[in-house]
This record gives C-alpha cells, structure tokens and sequence, in this order.
C-alpha cells in the first residue's frame, strides 16, 4: 500500500519529466543571419557585428571573398569575447616598440584589438605566461607580449643641498604615534586622487606623443610637396636626385602620385574611401577609379589585379603589398619611387603617409608589387 510520502515523490517525478518535456518541444534558438545586400562587403558586414571577415568566411565556408552573390543569407558566429583577470598589480609602462598588437587575449592566435606605437603610456594590471594585462589612456584593456612594454624613465629631480649651520635640536616631549585607522571611505578618496594623479600623467604623456607625431608629419608634408610640385612640373628630379629611368611611370601614373601626395595628413578612417577619410585599400582604390581603372576595395583583392612586378623593375604609380596584422595580404600602398610609397596607415600613425620600403617593419612586411592596367 503506497503511503503519503510516495505519492508525494511521485508527483514530483511527474513534474520533472514534464518540464524537461516541455523544454524539449521548443525550438531552438536560430543562429543569427545577415542578407547581403548590393554594395555591402564581408568587411562592412563583419564590423557591423563586432567581427572580422574571415570570420565570416569560415563560418559560411566561403571559398572565394571576392565574388559572393547579392541575396546570399549569411551565417553570423558569435563574436569572441576578451579574456579579462582580476587586477594583481599597477604599475606605469608605455608601449617599447612601433605598431605593437594588442590582443583581446593572451596568445598570439588571439583576436586583434589595436595596434599602438612606441611611446604610449599604459597602466599594466597582471600578467600570465609571458602576457601583460593592460589598461589604455582610453579605459579600454587588452593583452600584449611583456617584453614589448617599458618602464617609463624617471623624471630627473634637482636636489639642492643648504649649507647652513644645524640648527640645535629641540627637545620636545614624544607626541604619541597615531595609527591611521582609516574608513573606507577615506581609502577611496586616496585612491581616487592616486588614479586622477595618474591619468593625468598619462595624459600629459599622450599630448607630448600627438605633438611630436604632427611635428613630423608636418615636417613630411613640406617635404613630399615639394616632391609632389617637382611631378607637377614634368621633371623627373625627386628630392634632389634624378629618378632611375625604371622608376618613372607614365602620364596617368604621375597624376595618381601628384594627387596622392596632396593627401598627406588625411585621416585614416576604416571603411573610407573619399577625401573624408580612406583606409589602406580604399585610398588606391579611389585614386585609380577616378581614371577609369577599377580597383576593389580590398587589399587583398587588389593584390589579384593588374601585372606582377619585381622591385627592381618597380615604377611610380605600382601598388605595393604587404602581410601586416594578419595571415595574407592585408595592407597596399602606392609607390613613389626612390623606395619610397605612400599609403594610408593607422589612425594613430596619422592617416595618409609616405614610410620607405627599406624602413625595418615594412622592409620584413613587403609580399610584392603590381602595376594597374
């Protein structure tokens, strides 16, 4: 005979095996989508989501980028998120190298969140298996390899020492040691005036950064126009000297390189490709698409047009390639000649530019040249 206490468990495993039931009649929940309409790119669709492209790519198993069909409905993976530690330490540092990667995680193979150059001042708060945990002067916070941070110097203090005669020691009666027993809340009020004390130093920092970076860029851009003026008047002197007779390109090359070095100092915006602001492919694109020589908004689909060329057959007017922040070619620019191209960098580096081919980042980065048809 079954009692009160049976009857009780019974319905109890009724209920259970009703709610799992239940759960498992509903739908799951559908993966996101994304239409691809006319004029999009996987690029533009990617930062909308918080994504890279080959993201994309893997998640809908796209064999080629460059040729996706309008109407196609894209599969949208789930972004992956940063790997954040509960702070251990704080301590100052700034960025030891130029165009350091910071990663939203520890690890090479990690997702790329900036790149930043030598100089700019950190806040390091732990560190795991090699790796910084880092604040920026803007709040946010990645990762970035340990060796690639500095200690910033010290500032030099003048000490003057008074050659005075002592004078006599008073004795006064010990006035008793005060235990500072303080309240939390005046811990806090420390603690924020230590991290306004140091922001402000980062501050101060990151102006002196911005001040020498358009200092040169200013220095540049007297530079490259007079370049740019020496195009204009057809002589084929740069900068001096006279360019090799393989560096020269022909008419419509010359106006491409005359109206590229006009840019200098435009800002790099991503996704840009008007006077507004261009990133590093849509800066070549809108150059040759004036002339009726239609170039993608791709670096890497740009590096499958026109001709190969080697470097020592290089001319002004060529694109130039080269495998930056990730696997494959990620970033063009248009060669000057005399070594030297211009190109559309980082925000930080200050938008349109002219770097040397030979320079040590770009001289390991370079994957080869083609010429526009």
């Amino acid at each position: 005979m079954l009692t009160r206490i049976d009857f009780r468990w019974i319905r109890s495993c009724v209920a259970i095996v009703a709610v799992l039931v239940v759960q498992a009649s509903l739908p799951a929940e559908a993966a996101q989508t994304h239409t691809l309409k006319p004029g999009e790119t996987l690029t533009s669709i990617a930062r909308k989501y918080g994504l890279l492209a080959q993201d994309i790519v893997a998640a809908n198993h796209i064999t080629d980028p460059l040729n996706v069909r309008d109407g196609k409905v894209l599969t949208i993976p789930a972004a992956p998120k940063p790997v954040k530690v509960a702070h251990t330490l704080k301590q100052a540092r700034i960025i030891g190298g130029d165009r350091v990667k910071v990663r939203i995680a520890p690890g090479g193979e990690s997702r790329l969140v900036d790149m930043f150059d030598k100089g700019i001042p950190v806040t390091m708060t732990a560190h795991k298996e090699g790796w910084a945990q880092i604040t920026l002067p803007d709040g946010k916070s990645g990762w970035v390899r340990e060796d690639l941070l500095a200690t910033p110097k010290a500032k030099a203090t003048s000490v003057q020492v008074a050659h005075q005669t002592p004078k006599p020691t008073e004795h006064k009666s010990p006035k008793p040691i005060a235990v500072a027993h303080r309240t939390e809340e005046s811990r806090e009020k420390v603690r924020k005036a230590a991290r306004g004390r140091q922001m402000e130093s980062n501050r101060r920092t990151a102006q002196k950064h911005r001040k020498h970076e358009v200092e040169v860029a200013r220095r540049h851009q007297k530079e490259w126009s007079k370049r740019g003026k020496q195009y204009a008047s057809g002589h084929r002197s740069y900068g001096g000297r006279n360019i090799p007779e393989a560096h020269v390109g022909d008419k419509v090359n010359n106006e491409v390189i005359r109206e590229a070095l006009s840019y200098r100092g435009t800002p790099y915006r991503s996704g840009g490709g008007s006077r507004g602001g261009f990133d590093c492919s849509g800066f070549p694109s809108y150059l040759y698409n004036k002339r009726g020589k239609g170039l993608p908004h791709s670096a890497a689909g740009q590096f499958g047009t026109g001709s190969k060329v080697v470097r020592p057959e290089m001319k002004a007017g060529d694109l130039v390639f080269f495998e930056t922040v990730r696997k494959g070619i990620s970033h063009v620019g248009v060669y000057v000649g005399d070594g030297k191209f211009v190109h559309s960098s980082s925000r930080r580096s200050g938008g349109v530019r002219v770097d040397s081919l030979d320079s040590g980042y770009y001289k390991g980065a370079f994957r080869g040249a083609r010429r526009v048809r």
